[in-house]
């Protein structure tokens, strides 16, 4: 199955004032809240330079999700301008511009305004809105998430406008929570505290309480009375509903869990969108269990719990893709069964592009239209799957064509499918001039060049032949690719750590210094972390021998109890026969001070303790992988 990264578009802030970046500017300079604003932008010196066409999107801030918009420029001269309609509720404003796959992001950190009163001063909760950005949506959006300045423009914010803390009283316990000053978090427990106190206390606060106090304070005396006084005052209260989700949450035994939901169902009728959206979440585990099992009449209450026609269609391309064996080189199941799912799973989308619902508020129409259609090819790359399992190679070449042209043949795993199906539909002779025209261009797989060899030497050419072959078509594309990720290449202090290990054992950085040194964050329950695996043993094996590079991967982000954590984290390693040293960051210490904005995320530090590469993410081929962290791991080398 094809994984299409969806490359998120929203941007954040920097700790200067726009009209004062560069290449970017407005008009005015101090936009109020309804005001049009003119854009300027200049991408001479950008990544967007030379690039026609370029466009741009604007995210209006006004306390939630942010809101985009498309804003339409048009060239003059070198600059490219373009008009921008806030509403009044517009507390800040973030930018990106973009062109032919390309986005200027300001490297990572963002071109933004806040909205001014007439006075020339920021309007309250504009600070506010741009800090909780640059805490809470930096790894929704792919850019650089920075704690420590959210809650400092929060702080200004609040110190600015007193009014905000008990207008926006989570917001105030939020950047509280994140901030990293000792007063910051004695300022929280006596906020918390106070609450826990005043008889007038909501439900929905005493639930706050009881989280940060354990989350943030780890005071789990305040935190366990928080709980037992929501219990006594709200008797009836949305506690009763949580404890009930939790429950169906935590329960392994799909038959005891589907148990406890069907009482969940009759005792907790959907009140808000989040209860309707919580249903449709486990009916959707269920439907795909059922219809694994190859069991659609117990599936089919289910299926009809599910309304969205996109979340349906998850669900059985999800069961279809596990018919169809999880890939080219996988072993297939219920072939017959999976094409009847991944058929409806292409008509669903289908129908939701014909006529969409309610697109998220933090999408234009143009992306929207976008995500729709990647969902097609990556179900379509499924489909096509299947109709190879089942003998139908001309009609899996087809649909397999889309996904190729689609990722303009960029997706190794697609390319590989794709040359396979070639070679049994149409001949070898075609195939094999694809997968030269691949494996030149560096998108093929292990796979894809094993099936180039044996073509070759079924021509009547020899292994020696062969090898001189392949060198010469990979050359270019491996100094090209080089050439690449020296680009990415960063020279930054790499923040000092220490942790224990799943033995119990501490390992310093400092300790590792004179080694060039991968720090890959993963957790357990993280899908691309594990799917990534296979491709960081390969990296790992290369350098077993090697005293000179160590690879360390620290697992982050779990959920639970420290212990828990660590038997969870203890047990997926043997499990799956990695040979990783897994360190444990219980507090979520380490992976703030990486700022790291999502996982799998990873580090190579060289022998001076520099940060050389930071790689985000999986693209879902394990040589691609593999291939890349050599070239960073030699490059950090040279550098050190």
């Amino acid at each position: 199955m094809i994984k299409i990264t969806l490359f998120p578009l929203f941007l954040l802030l920097v700790g200067i004032q726009v009209q004062a970046q560069q290449p970017f500017s407005l008009e005015p300079a101090q936009p109020r809240p309804g005001q049009q604003i003119t854009i300027h932008y200049n991408p001479s010196g950008t990544v967007l330079e030379g690039q026609e066409g370029i466009g741009a999107i604007a995210y209006l801030m006004e306390g939630g999700l942010p809101v985009a918009m498309e804003v339409p420029l048009r060239k003059e001269g070198g600059i490219y301008v373009g008009l921008l309609s806030t509403r009044d509720t517009t507390a800040s404003v973030f930018f990106v511009f973009e062109a032919n796959g390309k986005r200027d992001t300001k490297s990572g950190k963002g071109y933004y305004t806040y909205m001014f009163d007439t006075a020339g001063n920021s309007v309250p909760g504009a600070r506010m809105t741009a800090g909780q950005t640059y805490q809470n949506f930096g790894g929704l959006f792919g850019v650089d998430r920075d704690v420590e300045t959210g809650s400092r423009l929060m702080k200004e914010d609040y110190a600015m406008h007193p009014q905000l803390r008990k207008k926006l009283p989570q917001g105030y316990l939020n950047m509280l929570s994140q901030s990293k000053d000792t007063a910051d978090k004695k300022l929280l427990r006596a906020e918390l505290s106070l609450m826990l106190h005043d008889p007038a206390t909501s439900e929905a606060d005493l639930s706050m309480v009881q989280f940060m106090s354990e989350r943030y304070l780890k005071d789990r005396e305040m935190s366990e009375e928080a709980k037992l006084l929501a219990r006594k005052r709200f008797p009836e209260g949305m506690w009763r509903r949580n404890e009930a989700v939790m429950a169906v949450n935590a329960e392994k035994d799909m038959a005891k869990k589907e148990s406890l939901f069907n009482d969940y169902t009759k005792k907790f009728p959907p009140v808000t969108a989040q209860d309707s959206s919580r249903l449709e979440f486990f009916a959707g585990q269920f439907a795909a269990e059922y219809l694994k099992k190859g069991d659609a009449a117990s599936a089919r209450p289910y299926v009809a719990m599910v309304k969205s026609k996109l979340n349906l269609a998850s669900t059985f391309n999800a069961v279809a893709w596990r018919e169809a064996g999880e890939g080219i080189n996988g072993n297939p199941g219920d072939v017959a069964g999976g094409l009847r799912l991944s058929e409806q799973s292409l008509k669903l989308v289908r129908e939701e592009q014909a006529k969409p619902g309610d697109i998220p508020v933090f999408y234009t129409k143009r992306q929207w239209v976008k995500q729709l259609d990647d969902s097609y090819i990556t179900y379509a790359d499924t489909y096509a799957l299947l109709l190879y399992r089942n003998g139908n190679f001309q009609k899996a070449l087809e649909y397999q064509r889309l996904c190729v042209a689609h990722t303009e043949g960029r997706s190794k795993e697609s390319n590989e499918a794709y040359t396979v199906y070639l070679e049994k539909a149409v001949g070898a002779d075609s195939a094999y001039v694809v997968l030269e025209q691949m494996i030149k261009g560096g998108h093929s797989t292990s796979a894809m060049r094993e099936q180039c060899r044996k073509l070759y030497l079924a021509a009547n050419h020899s292994e020696a032949e062969w090898t001189a072959h392949i060198s010469k078509l990979e050359s270019a594309q491996l100094e090209e690719r080089k050439r690449e990720v020296e680009k990415s290449m960063l020279k930054e202090s790499a923040p000092a750590f220490t942790l224990k290990d799943i033995d119990g054992k501490e390992v310093s950085l400092a300790s590792l210094k004179g080694k060039v040194v991968v720090v890959d964050f993963w957790a357990t329950w993280c899908g691309p972390c594990i799917q990534s695996f296979p491709g960081m043993k390969k990296a790992q094996e290369k350098y077993a021998s090697d005293p000179d590079v160590k690879f360390l991967f620290v697992d982050t982000w779990e959920n639970g109890e420290n212990d828990k954590k660590k038997e969870a984290a203890e047990t997926f390693m043997k499990k799956n026969a990695y040979p990783f040293h897994v360190l444990m960051d219980n507090d979520n210490a380490v992976v703030e001070k990486f700022k790291v904005e999502g996982i799998p995320t990873k580090f190579i530090i060289d022998k001076n303790g520099l940060v050389r590469f930071r790689s985000v993410g999986y693209n879902g081929n394990t040589d691609a992988l593999a291939e890349e962290l050599v070239m960073m791991i030699e490059m950090a080398r040279k550098s050190g």
